[in-house]
């Protein structure tokens, strides 16, 4: 992908904002710039706790953290890029990491195509869940600016009977 194709991606997935993320991530722009539209992995390796089996379902129920999600390139057993989650947070290490045979990287799944057609739809709220950008519509009722999620607000009443010990 030449530097011209690179810009091109890039500006797809460009902040409204120099150096801030909304709908789209600032460094995840930042990477498309340096390195065009990578492949993208579900990996079969967390980082909590070792080896978690990759699975196409937790996709599409919206289960999928963003660390078991990776960015780069497969090369003979290896892979050689970060996770979605240290590319995306400001902070953590910009640098790829090369992933040995031992995290399993042959059982990784490939989801380039739904990965970059739902972030260019949806954007971060895709992975980070909790992250919305909320503008009320009415009293009742609130939408996200970035993903156009809804949500109705409902009251609840919660009766709490306390029962407590008293020494008179």
């Amino acid at each position: 992908m030449n530097a011209q194709e690179r810009k091109a991606f890039a500006e797809t997935i460009r902040p409204a904002v120099k150096g801030q993320s909304d709908k789209f991530s600032w460094r995840l722009y930042r990477r498309a710039l340096r390195k065009g539209r990578e492949q993208v992995y579900l990996m079969a390796w967390s980082f909590i706790d070792g080896y978690r089996a990759p699975s196409l379902d937790d996709l599409e129920t919206g289960n999928t953290p963003a660390y078991q999600i990776a960015i780069g390139v497969k090369v003979d057993g290896w892979f050689h890029g970060n996770n979605l989650r240290n590319i995306c947070t400001p902070g953590s290490a910009k640098h790829d990491w090369a992933y040995s045979p031992a995290h399993h990287v042959a059982e990784w799944i490939e989801i380039t195509e739904w990965f970059w057609a739902n972030y260019l739809r949806v954007g971060r709220c895709l992975f980070w869940k909790h992250e919305h950008n909320w503008i009320a519509i009415n009293r009742n009722a609130r939408k996200c600016a970035h993903c156009g999620r809804h949500q109705r607000r409902s009251v609840r009443t919660k009766r709490v009977i306390e029962r407590k010990e008293v020494w008179a």
